[in-house]
């Protein structure tokens, strides 16, 4: 079972993932599972407000300054943006695996 800290802000789900805003970040649940699997945002001190467009991959995050975080992912490829910096991040080329397997 996954706990999350903070005061809910707002829940999205889309398949087998639940992202849900509370504190200072967003965190996905798997439903299968009930585990924690990923934080996919953080915005110090504290989220005041969530969107995402979950089959998209889209989320959005604002806090107390009333500016915007956001992700966006496409397969390999990751953009993150504030309200002054655009990231863009192409991981179709990567030479380490994410994961270690078992007979490695």
């Amino acid at each position: 079972m996954t706990t999350v800290s903070g005061t809910p802000v707002n829940m999205k789900c889309h398949e087998s993932l639940c992202y849900v805003a509370a504190g200072s970040s967003v965190i996905a649940v798997d439903l299968r599972t009930m585990q924690n699997v990923v934080t996919a945002a953080v915005h110090r001190p504290e989220i005041r407000s969530f969107a995402a467009v979950t089959s998209k991959y889209l989320l959005c995050t604002g806090g107390y300054d009333d500016s915007c975080d956001a992700m966006a992912v496409d397969g390999c490829r990751i953009a993150t943006a504030t309200y002054d910096t655009l990231r863009f991040r192409d991981f179709n080329n990567a030479t380490r695996p994410a994961i270690k397997l078992e007979n490695d």
